[in-house]
């Protein structure tokens, strides 16, 4: 990662503010990020403002990265007036969030975090986008996800979600949603809700849920036994946490070298190599065909609840682990 030197650099707010909106190939600004963090009481108005902004329909779309580096500055902060704000931009109509955000920032572990890391105690404003049939799923997806950190950070009580998600599978959620029901289906389990499994059992039954994500008997096997939960348990508790804001935004492909992609990448077509000759041995074995056999190569293991390598965005267990 390239880094400028900004040691003799006199910094202030406003110059901290410019240098984390532009963005520079290859460079994270880890210093002005860290001045920022230093200055919570000065800040705090000028990063509210920008995600006000940032909702505002009527303000043009630009590519500054302030909208996204104020949310973790925020979220930093544990700074619960940001939760409306950020709610305000999630319903924003058509493309317009992914626009401001993109893509990753809204659909992957950050936008849960940062959601948990801001909670203002009103779910009523998570239900409000997880149950609006006009804002895109994969949003709608994301905000339903933050109920696993709000959990796991002692933000509500589990029975507060059970309470809800048996309301989305009863009546709320719409069954043409395969992937809202996949999300649901992950939630029971990263929380292990066993009272709902019955209900999710039904819903596989019934094909709402969307297998690419989730297969039944991956479900089952969730709950046979306990200790696999417990076993994934560390991982969840890696994946979701509140938010720092350098260290969960430094690892970012734009700012990393190209060297550095292209290392990535070479390591990541291994591992699917090796992926697909283990598929190969074992479809061979299912089909009790003894001259398929072929010996494969065992990869480094990834955790079920681990990010996939693939780089989909997905857990492990509902992606290529199938």
């Amino acid at each position: 990662m390239v880094m400028k030197k900004n040691e003799s650099k006199e910094w202030s707010i406003e110059t901290a503010l410019e240098g984390i909106s532009h963005f520079v190939p290859e460079y994270f600004p880890e210093q002005e990020l860290a001045y920022l963090l230093t200055k919570p009481d000065e800040v705090t108005p000028l990063l509210l403002k920008a995600l006000d902004d940032a909702a505002n329909v009527n303000n043009p779309i630009d590519d500054s990265m302030l909208p996204e580096f104020a949310l973790y500055l925020l979220a930093h902060f544990r700074n619960e007036a940001a939760f409306p704000k950020i709610i305000n931009i999630l319903k924003l109509p058509d493309e317009r969030p992914y626009r401001i955000l993109g893509d990753d920032c809204i659909t992957d572990y950050g936008m849960r975090n940062i959601l948990a890391s801001t909670f203002n105690g009103d779910l009523s404003l998570l239900t409000t986008i997880i149950e609006n049939r006009d804002i895109e799923q994969f949003i709608r997806g994301s905000v339903l996800n933050t109920f696993i950190p709000l959990v796991l950070l002692e933000k509500i009580e589990r029975k507060t979600v059970t309470a809800y998600i048996t309301t989305l599978i009863e009546e709320k959620l719409e069954k043409e949603q395969p992937y809202l029901w996949a999300v649901v289906t992950g939630v029971v389990m990263d929380l292990y809700l066993d009272e709902l499994a019955s209900s999710i059992m039904d819903a596989f039954q019934n094909d709402y849920v969307d297998e690419n994500y989730c297969e039944i008997e991956d479900f089952e096997s969730w709950f046979d036994d306990k200790k696999e939960y417990m076993d994934a348990m560390p991982h969840l508790k890696e994946n979701y946490h509140f938010i720092d804001a350098i260290q969960d935004t430094k690892w970012w492909a734009c700012f990393q070298s190209e060297k550095t992609l292209k290392k990535d990448q070479a390591m990541l077509e291994k591992f699917l190599k090796q992926l697909t000759r283990q598929q190969q041995h074992f479809a061979a074995i299912e089909k009790h065909d003894e001259y398929a056999l072929q010996p494969f190569e065992r990869g480094a293991k990834v955790g079920r609840n681990e990010p996939c390598p693939c780089g989909s965005g997905k857990k492990y267990k509902k992606c290529c682990l199938h």
